[in-house]
């Protein structure tokens, strides 16, 4: 797994396919998660004729760096920061949940350097809601690791079990209490609704 510094951050990676083929496809991950979701899609014969690239949030995986605010701009900026260090001039973005309102806010950012985004799972787009109880049920998933494998089974039913799921979920759990509490606020104050209509790139 290879490391490249990028603005604060030692930012950790993995990647598959082909180095100048159709273009460059950068996928980012969710909440509790890392880029091992991603190295299904990577390996996918699908992939092969992209540069399939996958890196870990920051306060997520083997990313090292400081804490932020975490807001969704500055996981965006990340993200360019990111492409950046690459030298990818416009890739190709897909995020899942968490990593669906950081494709989007950067490519309401950053249309010019963007080719298409995809999304899967998408967050919000009016402000998650944010009942009371969500910071506390956030802090039980970190310290109860079995509430954590809970919770992670239940929203991931189809997933089959075996050493990569565990392995999923202890790299998922490692994630900083600091990530996963600003997380809360940042998905609730993220509502760039109708904007979202006027990224001029393909989207799904």
């Amino acid at each position: 797994m290879p490391f490249i510094n990028s603005g604060d951050m030692n930012i950790n990676y993995i990647e598959n396919g082909t180095q100048g083929g159709l273009g460059a496809i950068i996928f980012v991950h969710g909440n509790w998660a890392t880029s091992s979701w991603w190295e299904p899609v990577l390996a996918s014969p699908l992939t092969k004729p992209w540069r399939g690239i996958a890196y870990d949030v920051r306060g997520r995986g083997r990313t090292t760096g400081p804490d932020s605010d975490y807001s969704i701009p500055s996981l965006a900026a990340d993200l360019g920061s990111f492409i950046d260090a690459l030298g990818i001039a416009a890739p190709h973005l897909v995020g899942h949940s968490l990593g669906s309102a950081i494709v989007m806010q950067f490519a309401l950012d950053h249309p010019a350097k963007v080719r298409s985004l995809t999304v899967a799972a998408p967050a919000w787009v009016d402000g998650m809601p944010n009942p009371p109880g969500t910071v506390e049920r956030q802090r039980k998933l970190k310290d109860d690791g079995a509430a954590f494998y809970e919770a992670m089974s239940w929203l991931c039913p189809t997933m089959p079990m075996g050493r990569f799921w565990i392995r999923l979920l202890i790299e998922g759990h490692e994630q900083r209490w600091e990530a996963a509490r600003a997380n809360v606020d940042a998905l609730a104050n993220w509502g760039p609704g109708k904007r979202l209509g006027d990224i001029p790139v393909p989207s799904s």
